[in-house]
């Protein structure tokens, strides 16, 4: 296998930092008060602060390196007799609920780590070096139930006598070893194989093992069909060896044909309007000869794997579409869930920011200043070994980040990824109990990096033990990615949606579901994402394809209800698709109509004074809503940036709007009731109770709603008897009480 790196660094002061597992007098054990050895979840080194001060002024790169990384700072944790005993046990998703000394809060953070001690007494000296790895190192020679070292989340200095960790590094570092050291057996992580190509004949075994011997891989309900004569593709890439070497490539149709051949799909990112399509000036010519030289890098690199795994045919949208004939890309974009899903495999080019990158060149997987440590391993039997370590950059791959991709990976039965940093095999069978493919690696990480797409986390297992969770998790994912067009918002997940339709008596509504539709409605944008409205119609309003943000449901909460209702009833949807023959698809233009039954009260909406961008939905809209018993203030979020009008704004600064309630819930002592932001279509600047009555009334949704109240707090409002606090509790929590349900449309 072939891997470049900068010879790391190792010198006599890195011998003293051993990872794995220590013998008696080599290092020193770190005892709480309760007895309990440090080292069962983290490294202890021997070596103290003061011989890291040494060792980085004598030219230990790596010592250098620690004392000089971002840094954090524990002092504001206060030591209380439980955390003598576990302090070093507190991760630091803990500390901000113990001292709001966590990663985020900048009064913590601090350039260095030699910063962070400034102006420490002289005990500071004594502090020795520790390490927390992820997973957590189990020591004792326990190696048997030692999961892989994949990382150093952080070097830490321990104070001996607190057992606490008030200082340490921010930022992991990556383990890894080569196939042939005996670190390999709890540490499975390896150099990057830095050519792509070297790798083929490999993918081309695990190819044909899971041809022959993955059951699952060969009957699923998309393969099943894919092979009819209906949802063939049109046309695929003829690829011909001649004189066993030569490539010729040409556009062949499947009229005629029974069933498609066995043939790869290229999953994959254009970049950018594209130099070589398939359109009507060159129909005639690409049937007879397509010119290798001419096609872009990426096109190019999936030939080269075609043949190398003695496929024929290949599948390309640009090169197998009429990209000028809005007929033919409607009919053959409906197909794609079977194209993707029936190919032999698909071949994701992870890598490629665009069509002429390219996936098969040399990997260049880190920055040339990128330092590398080589550090001794030791297990627990006392074998040597040697590590390496590295600090870890983890960057979605571009593919990732697009739109179309996310439906083409979770609907393929097998895949080759080409990635940055390994290029990776897998299947449906092959999935690991943990969620994570198991399939082949040429190096590097044998579980996904953190920042990349994991499409393959039994999302399917999850649709079918709890739908609407698991849709409610794919919707998430894929709106997190962009695409170039808005439009193509309702297509790119249409295959999606058709698959999880198959799984039970599922009727599909522009993104919803019918048998949940209540639930489905109370979908929000995440607030950092929020975006302008789009000027051309994608979607119904009530819908999460009409807007272009990352999105997520308010529903996904329901594993924290005591209790939940839903006061609303849909009455009747109406949508018509764009393609008839894609029902999964786009919506007509004004087809998308809900009506629905439920208790409306009149609101106003105004800005709050500050604005957060967490993945919560951020609250920077309040919205006080007028009952028959007074008005209460409820979090407003907005779907859109632009739903806030200056010409709707009145003398006082707000908006007027109706809300529809939808559902109520209990938490513990707490309640909570949701519900849609209406705004109505017809004339009329200021919304009353009045415009509600008469003929059925039209509305467009701008957001959602969220009024929750604590049984404790509301009770110590005001010193009232048991009988008053009860009566007042029932008329505030339920303040749509006395509403008469009406029906409305949303459009």
């Amino acid at each position: 296998m072939t891997s470049h790196y900068s010879p790391p660094h190792s010198c006599q002061h890195c011998e003293r930092i051993v990872i794995g597992c220590t013998i008696a007098g080599a290092n020193r054990v770190i005892q709480s008060p309760a007895g309990r050895d440090m080292t069962q979840d983290k490294l202890v080194f021997d070596i103290t602060f003061r011989e890291l001060l040494v060792a980085s002024s004598s030219g230990c790169q790596l010592c250098h390196w620690i004392l000089n990384a971002k840094a954090i700072s524990r002092q504001l944790l206060r030591a209380s007799p439980e955390l003598l005993d576990n302090g070093h046990r507190v991760e630091p998703s803990d500390l901000k609920y113990l001292a709001h000394a966590d990663d985020e809060d900048p009064n913590c953070l601090r350039p260095s780590l030699l910063e962070a001690i400034r102006d420490q007494g002289p005990e500071i000296q004594d502090y020795v070096l520790i390490a927390a790895t992820d997973p957590p190192f189990v020591g004792f020679g326990a190696e048997e139930f030692q999961k892989d070292l994949y990382s150093i989340r952080y070097f830490g200095l321990c104070d001996p006598q607190t057992k606490l960790v008030p200082y340490r590094t921010v930022g992991s570092l990556q383990i890894f070893t080569t196939e042939q050291d005996p670190a390999a057996k709890v540490i499975s992580t390896r150099p990057v194989q830095h050519e792509p190509s070297q790798c083929l004949d490999a993918i081309s075994s695990w190819l044909q093992n899971c041809r022959e011997n993955h059951t699952g891989c060969r009957y699923t309900a998309l393969r099943s069909r894919a092979h009819s004569r209906s949802v063939i593709p049109k046309r695929l890439v003829r690829i011909r060896k001649v004189e066993g070497q030569l490539l010729q490539l040409s556009l062949e149709s499947t009229d005629g044909m029974d069933e498609s051949p066995p043939f790869a799909a290229l999953s994959y990112c254009w970049g950018g309007t594209q130099t070589f399509t398939y359109d009507q000036s060159n129909s005639l010519k690409l049937t007879s000869s397509i010119p290798l030289d001419r096609l872009p890098a990426t096109i190019r690199d999936a030939v080269t794997v075609c043949s190398q795994l003695g496929l024929d045919y290949l599948w390309v949208d640009s090169i197998c579409i009429l990209q000028d004939n809005e007929r033919d890309k409607a009919i053959e974009i409906a197909k794609m869930p079977y194209i993707y899903g029936g190919a032999a495999v698909v071949i994701s080019a992870s890598r490629a920011r665009s069509a002429w990158d390219g996936f098969l060149g040399t990997r260049t997987p880190f920055p040339e200043a990128m330092p590398t440590f080589q550090l001794p391993w030791r297990s627990a039997d006392n074998q040597l070994g040697t590590v390496m370590i590295m600090p870890l950059e983890i960057h979605p791959e571009p593919i990732d980040r697009r739109g179309w991709t996310f439906q083409e990976q979770l609907l393929s039965t097998r895949m080759i990824e080409f990635g940055t940093r390994q290029t990776r095999c897998t299947c449906r069978e092959n999935i690991s109990e943990s969620g994570s493919p198991a399939g082949y690696v040429d190096g590097w990480r044998m579980e996904r990096d953190a920042g990349s797409s994991n499409v393959y986390d039994r999302a399917w297992d999850v649709i079918e033990s709890d739908f609407q969770d698991g849709w409610n998790h794919v919707v998430l994912r894929y709106t997190e990615r962009k695409l170039t067009f808005g439009t193509d918002r309702p297509l790119a997940i249409s295959g999606i949606a058709e698959q999880c339709s198959s799984l039970g008596a599922y009727v599909y509504f522009a993104g919803l579901w019918k048998h949940s539709i209540n639930a489905g409605l109370l979908w929000t944008v995440v607030a950092r994402d929020r975006v302008s409205r789009p000027q051309k119609y994608q979607g119904p309003t009530w819908s999460w394809l009409a807007v272009n943000s990352a999105v997520f449901n308010l529903q996904e909460n329901n594993n924290k209800w005591n209790s939940e209702q839903f006061n609303a009833e849909v009455v009747s949807i109406q949508t018509e698709p764009v393609n008839p023959g894609a029902p999964f698809g786009a919506t007509r233009d004004g087809s998308g109509r809900l009506r629905i039954r439920g208790r409306l009260a009149r609101a106003t909406y105004h800005s709050n004074d500050t604005r957060e961008a967490d993945f919560e939905p951020s609250s920077d809209h309040s919205i006080d809503i007028t009952t028959p018993y007074g008005t209460v203030n409820a979090d407003l979020y907005l779907d859109c940036v632009d739903d806030t009008l200056e010409e709707e704004r009145s003398i006082s600064g707000t908006r007027p709007a109706i809300v529809l309630e939808i559902r109520s819930a209990s938490a513990g002592p707490s309640l909570f009731t949701f519900g849609l932001v209406l705004r109505p279509t017809v004339d009329n600047p200021v919304p009353s109770f009045d415009t509600l009555e008469g003929d059925m009334a039209t509305f467009t949704r701008i957001g959602v709603f969220e009024y929750g109240m604590s049984l404790v707090d509301f009770k110590s409002r005001s010193p009232v008897d048991d009988v008053g606090w009860g009566k007042r509790t029932e008329r505030e929590l339920d303040y749509f009480r006395d509403i008469e349900p009406r029906v409305i449309e949303i459009i």
